[in-house]
């Protein structure tokens, strides 16, 4: 019996042993079905058209591609997504632990791909990627990547319809071509180069029309700033009192209104905001778009 008993017991084990290495045959088998995923890559930005303007209809689409050409992921624009920011697109990540995509849609570091918006049904491939794919980043990371749907043909980042309306509205005859317009050069003295007066949405022609702000008055404390707000353009504000240091600077629309860190314009017109002062003697502002 006691035999008999330490045989079984000898079985037993073996049958665990068998059983165990049969799941993990099973987990490591090719055809077996893969690890869980790693945690989404981001990417955001804003979309324009080719005057500059950032879209704000929900029923544009950006869609990215693998180098597989599969469609990966898709979202629609929402104009009130965050700061200067009209999308967000969660792209699936693989943990790369098998040579095996744990779904088809999923993405690996440093694989290629490209992205496209849906406008009406009509797909457009962005400025930005016409010279060619763009790789994938990592797992959990956000990645920025603004899309500009237009022809850019000399590709300096700036649509060729911008410049080909700017090259119009000339009166001097000293731009003709695209090549005259550049994105680093400053026509009218502003401060702010050509691709800033793109992104302002500002005319470059006329340093009266620039990103600039003006400090009106004092009132209980803080000061009254006014800018040329350009429908679409999202506005923040940054202070110091050194020109050194410069931290966000919070402002109401009214006087003891309520502080917010950011405006964005649906319209076109001059905007007063609000900004505390503070206990020191002095301080400085400076006006950012997006």
């Amino acid at each position: 019996m006691p035999a008999t008993d330490h045989t079984r017991v000898g079985m037993g084990r073996w049958a665990v042993r068998a059983f165990l290495l049969g799941a993990l045959a099973f987990v490591l088998s090719p055809g077996a079905h893969a690890y869980p995923p790693a945690p989404p890559h981001t990417i955001y930005g804003v979309v324009r058209d080719r005057y500059g303007n950032p879209y704000e209809s929900t029923a544009i689409s950006v869609i990215l591609f693998g180098g597989d050409s599969l469609e990966k992921a898709r979202t629609t624009l929402d104009p009130l997504f965050g700061l200067g920011v009209n999308y967000s697109l969660d792209v699936a990540m693989d943990a790369g632990l098998t040579s095996t995509l744990y779904e088809p849609t999923a993405m690996r570091p440093t694989l290629p791909f490209t992205m496209r918006v849906l406008i009406n049904g009509v797909s457009y491939l962005p400025i930005q990627l016409t010279t060619g794919t763009w790789t994938m980043g990592q797992p959990a990371q956000r990645r920025r990547i603004d899309l500009t749907v237009g022809v850019d043909s000399d590709g300096d980042g700036i649509p060729d319809d911008w410049e080909y309306e700017l090259i119009a509205s000339d009166a001097s005859g000293r731009f003709s071509t695209l090549a005259d317009i550049r994105p680093g050069d400053d026509f009218d003295g502003d401060g702010l180069s050509n691709f800033a007066e793109y992104i302002a949405g500002s005319y470059a022609f006329d340093s009266a029309d620039a990103l600039a702000l003006s400090i009106v008055q004092i009132v209980n404390g803080s000061a009254r700033l006014q800018f040329l707000a350009i429908k679409g353009r999202a506005y923040t504000l940054t202070a110091s009192t050194d020109l050194v240091t410069w931290t966000p600077q919070p402002f109401a629309l009214a006087p003891g209104g309520v502080a917010a860190e950011a405006y964005t314009a649906t319209d076109v017109r001059v905007l007063d905001v609000y900004a505390p002062m503070g206990a020191g003697a002095r301080k400085f502002f400076r006006l950012h778009v997006q």
